[in-house]
């Protein structure tokens, strides 16, 4: 077994490995692909929100830390040609308890780091309405362009601006042709360009395919009933519409059931199907790279960041209780945040769910992740057979992939890595086998 060495300047680490073995391709759904969240700041049980929610990192996303001021909600990522992170969320004065949110505006925050901590900024729109705004979504065009629309409170308002800092002007309120089928509610909107033909996509809450032709603002036409056939839960709402993997994809939550569901059509307008559960508040999948699990009461209004044509990270909405039960000023709320998804691995099976593979390997009876004396972070892989190895950080970045075809060692030190959060996958005879790196450079 021979040893490749990768970047030659020694550095301490800290790190620790959160090992997890991947279950059959055949039983996975989207759920399965949420990645352990990195932990910004230590975590903390001293602040607002139930216990139930468990221990947690009050930097991940955008929070009000002191529950005195905001609640905040939507929080869509995009990221600016400034290197920055640029949140689009919604938010009400806490005072007023969760219902104010009918009165919530659009703001815009910042950060340098895509899992937070996100810095309001304010108001997007101060100049129209009073920055009124719920639902914001945020979407860069062909020229450059910024665009975000705007619903539920607003009848399908679009604004837009040529940077991510504004100003933002309004361009205009969304136009709506039949088509024979019932106009539905503008509420929940989610948007894209078609990648295919360049057109304005748009679903509603009620799952019906909106396609524009003619611009930003419409006509957009209506192309058939809901999409939602094949979810048998009521209620459905807060869909996130986006493209990967050669297939279009629709998460959909229902509130009264908190689950929600991931749909995917090849060319977004007919067969829509229904590949099974994407989250579920009751599960254990806001884990961070300790081990700590978070369980917020509500996790809704889903959104995705993407990089290099793959979702790496999703944003939600959450909140610590039932949302009748969060009154102003009782030290509950909501708030943003942003959980790391392996997109890369995820698009590489969607069109093959019902591949059949072996049973279930442990990876700590494969490969092996260690620390050798100068703390570099050393890999072996026992494989005779092809596999490929990636490691990505959180930003979805690949930073090293290897390929190869017989047993190695890997060792990767600072010069390569740097200080941060890292994901390991080695992928062999379909298995995929994946553990977090945590390192943490000392001085």
């Amino acid at each position: 077994m021979s040893k490749k060495i990768f970047g030659n300047t020694a550095i301490s680490f800290v790190a620790f490995i959160v090992l997890a073995s991947m279950s059959t391709l055949s039983a996975k759904t989207l759920i399965d692909y949420f990645l352990p969240m990195p932990i910004v700041k230590p975590l903390r049980s001293d602040k607002w929100g139930c216990s139930i929610v468990g221990k947690r990192d009050i930097y991940n996303g955008m929070e009000d830390t002191t529950c005195r001021a905001y609640c905040y909600w939507d929080g869509p990522i995009i990221k600016g040609p400034d290197g920055k992170y640029h949140m689009f969320a919604s938010r009400w004065g806490e005072g007023g308890g969760h219902w104010s949110w009918l009165s919530s505006v659009g703001i815009h925050a910042v950060s340098d780091n895509v899992m937070g901590p996100y810095v309001d900024k304010g108001l997007t729109w101060p100049n129209n309405s009073g920055g009124k705004g719920h639902n914001l979504t945020i979407l860069q065009l062909k020229d450059g362009t910024y665009a975000s629309v705007v619903s539920d409170t607003r009848p399908g308002d679009f604004f837009t601006a040529k940077t991510l800092d504004g100003p933002w002007t309004f361009a205009g309120s969304i136009k709506i042709t039949a088509n024979g089928f019932p106009v539905p509610q503008i509420a929940n909107l989610s948007m894209i360009i078609r990648p295919d033909d360049g057109r304005y996509m748009i679903v509603a809450r009620n799952g019906q395919i909106m396609i524009s032709s003619g611009g930003l603002t419409g006509p957009y036409v209506i192309q058939g009933n809901s999409v939602y056939n094949e979810v048998r839960l009521p209620n459905l709402e807060d869909p996130v519409l986006w493209y990967s993997g050669g297939m279009y994809h629709i998460v959909v939550n229902s509130w009264s059931e908190r689950k929600a569901f991931h749909l995917t059509s090849k060319d977004g307008i007919k067969n829509w199907t229904n590949q099974g559960l994407a989250f579920d508040p009751k599960s254990n999948f806001l884990r961070y790279t300790d081990g700590t699990v978070n369980r917020w009461n509500k996790i809704e209004r889903p959104g995705v960041f993407i990089q290099d044509g793959h979702v790496t990270h999703f944003t939600f909405a959450v909140i610590d209780v039932e949302k009748e039960n969060d009154h102003g000023g009782d030290m509950h709320g909501s708030k943003v945040i942003v959980v790391p998804f392996d997109g890369a691995a995820f698009d590489g099976v969607t069109d093959v769910r019902s591949t059949h593979m072996s049973s279930i390997v442990s990876v700590t009876e494969n490969v092996k992740v260690s620390y050798i004396k100068n703390m570099a972070v050393s890999i072996n892989v026992p494989f005779t057979t092809p596999y490929e190895l990636r490691i990505v950080a959180t930003n979805g970045k690949v930073v090293k992939k290897i390929t190869g075809s017989s047993p190695d060692v890997y060792e990767f030190k600072h010069k390569l890595l740097g200080t941060g959060i890292y994901y390991l996958t080695v992928e062999n005879q379909h298995k995929k086998y994946s553990s977090t790196i945590n390192c943490a450079a000392l001085n």
